[in-house]
Protein backbone atom coordinates (compact mmCIF):
# COMPACT_ATOMS: atom_id res chain seq x y z
CA UNK A 1 0.00 0.00 0.00
CA UNK A 2 1.15 3.40 -0.76
CA UNK A 3 0.76 4.70 2.76
CA UNK A 4 3.50 2.23 3.83
CA UNK A 5 5.98 3.36 1.18
CA UNK A 6 5.18 6.80 2.33
CA UNK A 7 6.22 5.48 6.24
CA UNK A 8 9.46 3.53 4.91
CA UNK A 9 10.66 6.98 3.37
CA UNK A 10 9.93 8.80 6.92
CA UNK A 11 11.37 6.61 8.79
CA UNK A 12 14.33 6.39 6.35
CA UNK A 13 14.84 9.99 6.01
CA UNK A 14 14.88 10.73 9.80
CA UNK A 15 17.49 7.69 10.08
CA UNK A 16 19.50 9.44 7.18
CA UNK A 17 18.98 12.87 9.39
CA UNK A 18 20.38 11.43 12.69
CA UNK A 19 23.16 9.25 11.31
CA UNK A 20 25.15 12.59 10.03
CA UNK A 21 28.25 13.45 12.14
CA UNK A 22 30.22 16.03 12.85
CA UNK A 23 33.30 14.89 10.33
CA UNK A 24 30.21 14.93 7.76
CA UNK A 25 29.91 19.04 8.52
CA UNK A 26 33.59 19.52 8.03
CA UNK A 27 33.61 17.54 4.76
CA UNK A 28 30.77 19.85 3.42
CA UNK A 29 33.35 22.55 3.73
CA UNK A 30 36.35 20.95 3.11
CA UNK A 31 37.85 21.24 6.19
CA UNK A 32 40.23 19.03 8.79
CA UNK A 33 38.22 18.16 11.86
CA UNK A 34 41.09 20.10 14.45
CA UNK A 35 40.06 23.77 11.57
CA UNK A 36 39.80 26.82 13.55
CA UNK A 37 37.08 29.80 13.67
CA UNK A 38 38.82 31.57 11.22
CA UNK A 39 39.44 28.48 8.59
CA UNK A 40 35.81 27.60 9.36
CA UNK A 41 34.84 31.32 8.06
CA UNK A 42 37.11 31.06 4.95
CA UNK A 43 36.07 27.66 3.76
CA UNK A 44 32.23 28.26 4.11
CA UNK A 45 32.72 31.62 2.03
CA UNK A 46 34.65 29.77 -0.73
CA UNK A 47 32.54 27.06 -1.38
CA UNK A 48 29.22 29.38 -0.41
CA UNK A 49 30.67 31.62 -3.17
CA UNK A 50 30.77 28.25 -5.45
CA UNK A 51 27.39 26.88 -4.78
CA UNK A 52 25.77 30.41 -4.75
CA UNK A 53 22.31 29.80 -6.18
CA UNK A 54 22.15 33.26 -7.40
CA UNK A 55 25.53 32.16 -9.92
CA UNK A 56 23.68 28.89 -10.66
CA UNK A 57 20.04 30.04 -11.64
CA UNK A 58 17.87 26.66 -12.09
CA UNK A 59 20.34 24.26 -11.01
CA UNK A 60 18.72 22.21 -8.11
CA UNK A 61 21.81 20.45 -6.80
CA UNK A 62 23.95 23.41 -6.35
CA UNK A 63 20.85 25.04 -4.62
CA UNK A 64 21.03 21.48 -2.24
CA UNK A 65 24.98 22.39 -2.25
CA UNK A 66 24.74 25.79 -0.72
CA UNK A 67 21.87 24.79 1.82
CA UNK A 68 24.62 22.24 3.20
CA UNK A 69 27.32 24.73 3.46
CA UNK A 70 25.03 27.22 5.23
CA UNK A 71 23.63 24.77 7.22
CA UNK A 72 27.77 23.17 8.44
CA UNK A 73 28.62 26.88 8.57
CA UNK A 74 25.86 27.96 11.22
CA UNK A 75 27.21 24.47 13.14
CA UNK A 76 30.69 24.79 13.33
CA UNK A 77 31.08 28.69 13.79
CA UNK A 78 29.59 28.60 16.77
CA UNK A 79 31.74 26.86 19.70
CA UNK A 80 28.62 25.77 21.88
CA UNK A 81 27.30 23.88 18.70
CA UNK A 82 30.91 22.83 17.21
Amino acid sequence: PSWLLRERRLISSRRAATTETDTDLYDVLKLSKDASVAEVKKAYYREAKEAHPDKWQGDAVKQERFQAVAEAYQTLADPVRR
